[in-house]
């Protein structure tokens, strides 16, 4: 440090005196090139790039967990699964800028989703440009959207199935449940290139549809997001993948469980619209307890990932693919019992039958759209039907009558 501030004062004192000659009247034609030979060949000083340090263990395990919405053992898998994907460039011999590390990448795309904070401080942060953030957040986006199928899943055999229908079935006793099924709004800016009405919900915001199904633990076995919020919840859920894989999904007599606004079905269980009798309201009051899981884990990924409060993508490719990568590491974290304080405190809350504000109010809730049913619609949603019946007065049998 000492030998570069005297080096940087011998530069100056030279500087002077080379200045002080050239302004002199006694100065020729060949003093003024031997200065100039001087000032070519003296040695310009210029800032070395910082050598970027480790964040990892520069935190203390609660301010990490606060800074970046995770546990360090869960964001340590993560980044070595990221630096071993064809994701994380491998070319590290183009010269200049040391090239940035799987733990920049991975830990300044959390620091981003975690907060609501802008790019340029996320980027100021980790010593780099934004550009290079951009360009950082869509290798760690792909990595997560490339990995998503083996994270958010359904079951592969029956004894999984039969795993995650007890497991729904001791929170209220609703029989065969596969998963439960719901939508939210995530606000967006006004997408580029695009109808900006189409994005407009019946809350007059511009937003996009994330449809989920998760498991009574709250872990998502389907995601679906991509359509317009002013579409139909019942015709998002149409348009998904889901829809036609439904029958083979929901094998024997399993099912998924859903609000109002969702078909009938045989393999689409939902409320009675007009319950009449005590069987039909205790069948209700089951089904909303048994769809409590999906509530808890939509509110737990806008408690974890606050840039969904909001998200400022020009790009609507862009937008789903950062909601799908929040929804890989909501997985990724509930399989490691990764829960953020305020998490614990949301999975601890008691139902209370009487609240009415629940998470889903922010959905227009009309019923299911109109659609004009196929014979083997229609064929299902007589059986759908029959099926809640059956289910209305085993449910009435076992807890309503006691």
């Amino acid at each position: 440090m000492t030998d570069s501030k005297s080096r940087l004062d011998e530069r100056k004192r030279k500087l002077a005196l080379a200045l002080a000659i050239l302004e002199s009247s006694e100065s020729n034609d060949s003093t003024d090139d031997e200065i100039l030979q001087m000032l070519i060949k003296e040695r310009v000083l210029r800032p070395k790039h910082k050598k970027r340090q480790s964040l990892m263990e520069s935190y203390a395990e609660e301010d990490f967990r606060r800074e970046f919405r995770m546990k360090r053992e869960t964001c340590s898998k993560i980044i070595n699964d990221f630096e071993k994907s064809p994701f994380y460039p491998k070319n590290d011999s183009h010269g200049g800028t040391p090239k940035s590390s799987a733990e920049n990448h991975v830990l300044s795309f959390l620091k981003f989703a975690g907060n609501k904070t802008c790019i340029s401080d996320v980027a100021s942060q980790f010593c780099i440009g934004e550009s290079t953030f951009h360009r950082q957040c869509g290798r760690v986006m792909n990595h997560l959207n490339d990995i998503a199928p083996s994270i958010i899943r359904f079951p592969k055999n029956n004894e999984e199935k039969t795993v995650i229908a007890h497991h729904f079935e001791q929170i209220s006793g609703f029989p065969g449940v596969l998963g439960c099924i719901g939508s939210t709004y995530i606000p967006i800016r006004a997408p580029a290139n695009k109808n900006k009405s189409s994005y407009v919900n019946h809350q007059q915001q511009i937003s996009i549809t994330l449809q989920g199904i998760c498991d009574a633990n709250g872990v998502f076995l389907d995601v679906f997001t991509g359509p317009p919020s002013k579409i139909h919840e019942a015709r998002v859920y149409r348009l998904s993948f889901v829809y036609q894989r439904l029958p083979e999904l929901c094998s024997g007599d399993l099912h998924l469980i859903g609000d109002e606004t969702y078909p009938l079905s045989d393999h689409m269980l939902v409320p009675y619209l007009e319950p009449n009798d005590q069987t039909s309201i205790n069948y209700n009051s089951a089904l909303q307890l048994s769809r409590q899981p999906l509530e808890k884990s939509f509110r737990l990924l806008k408690q974890r990932f606050k840039q969904l409060s909001r998200l400022d993508f020009h790009q609507i490719d862009t937008t789903t693919k950062f909601m799908i990568s929040c929804c890989v590491l909501h997985n990724l974290c509930i399989s490691d019992n990764d829960f953020l304080l305020e998490e614990a405190d949301a999975q601890t809350c008691q139902y209370d039958g009487n609240v009415t504000t629940h998470f889903f109010d922010n959905l227009c809730f009309e019923g299911s759209e109109p659609f004009e049913l196929t014979s083997e619609e229609l064929q299902s949603k007589q059986m759908g039907e029959i099926k809640r019946n059956r289910i209305s007065a085993e449910l009435w049998v076992k807890y309503g009558q006691g």
